[in-house]
């Protein structure tokens, strides 16, 4: 019988379509050193995956249609190599995650900032550790639950964590944005009155204030 190969498309897709939701994100991800080689580094690792993906289902098609052990033994080096990018792939993914929490200002959230980077990390070294557990696999029907309880922790523990990062970061970055408007408000609002004659401009500031109180 040969090797259902379903369960071990599942990682085939997810290493791809998981960043999806954060393309937005990465959009707008500034130019500072340190996160464009993150970018790189994550789109290189992305690559490969690629590749190693066209090397895997040809092996997976030779061995369906022959059934050979040399067919069997080259569709179980095939589907390492591709398991085993996987984890590099996350990895990549993760740090650039982390890099992207380091190109605003935290402002007061710096609490946030140490707990959302500490998840982080222990998601990168659960990828970095579990790795080698890809050589431990003998024979290729080992490959398929090897590959649904990878898939099932990426899926309930990864990814959640991924998002909630980004959510974080959003918030962070509003209350940045929002820390960095009062502070430009108040010193425009002291550069003004340095400038104008207050007596004769009371309704102007009046205004004014009453704009930005009802913006804060």
């Amino acid at each position: 019988m040969p090797v259902k190969f379903k369960t071990i498309v599942i990682l085939l897709f997810i290493a791809i379509g998981f960043s999806t939701s954060s393309h937005k994100v990465f959009a707008q991800l500034s130019n500072e050193k340190n996160l464009n080689k993150a970018k790189e580094d994550y789109s290189f690792q992305l690559s490969k995956y690629q590749k190693y993906h066209d090397d895997y289902v040809t092996a997976k098609s030779t061995y369906i249609s022959f059934q050979t052990a040399v067919s069997k033994e080259n569709a179980l080096a095939k589907t390492k190599v591709i398991l085993s990018q996987t984890y590099e792939v996350y990895i990549a993914y993760l740090l650039l995650i982390k890099e992207y929490g380091n190109s605003f200002t935290w402002n007061k959230n710096d609490t946030d900032k140490i707990i959302t980077f500490k998840l982080l990390d222990d998601e990168i070294q659960y990828f970095r550790q579990n790795k080698s557990k890809v050589d431990e696999i003998r024979i290729l029907e080992e490959t398929p639950k090897f590959s649904n309880e990878l898939a099932s922790y990426i899926n309930s523990k990864t990814l959640p964590q991924v998002n909630n990062a980004l959510a974080t970061y959003e918030v962070a970055e509003s209350e940045a944005v929002y820390e960095d408007f009062r502070n430009l408000s108040s010193k425009l609002n002291i550069f003004i009155k340095s400038r104008i004659d207050e007596q004769n401009y009371a309704s102007f500031f009046a205004n004014w204030e009453s704009e930005i109180t009802n913006i804060q």
